[in-house]
């Protein structure tokens, strides 16, 4: 139970520390082209000579993103469809029980 709330935090600091820090992840280098990790590029970089930290963290904005608004859509949808199945009773809600199981 803890392991998946730990994941989840060092993700959202990830993700606030991205919007914190001065990142390039776009930003070609030709001379660091495959540099192994040091100080200046934690994770190394890759095959541009982009810092691979910089990139994974930026990356981890979109993911986030991506997330957080497929659970609101899904939740609205969820939340509206189970709603009119319980004010309107009988017939519909059989057909949306049924639909959902």
């Amino acid at each position: 139970m803890r392991l998946p709330l730990v994941l989840l935090m060092a993700w959202m600091l990830l993700v606030m520390g991205s919007y914190l820090l001065p990142l390039d992840p776009y930003g070609v280098s030709l001379e660091d082209i495959l540099v192994p990790p040091s100080l200046a590029a934690w994770l190394g970089t890759d095959e541009l000579g982009r810092p691979v930290l910089d990139r994974l963290m930026h990356g981890a904005r979109v993911s986030l993103l991506v997330a957080v608004a497929t659970v609101l859509i899904s939740a609205t949808i969820g939340i509206i469809v189970g709603l009119v199945a319980g004010y309107l009773g009988g017939l519909v809600d059989r057909i949306v029980s049924r639909v959902i199981d």
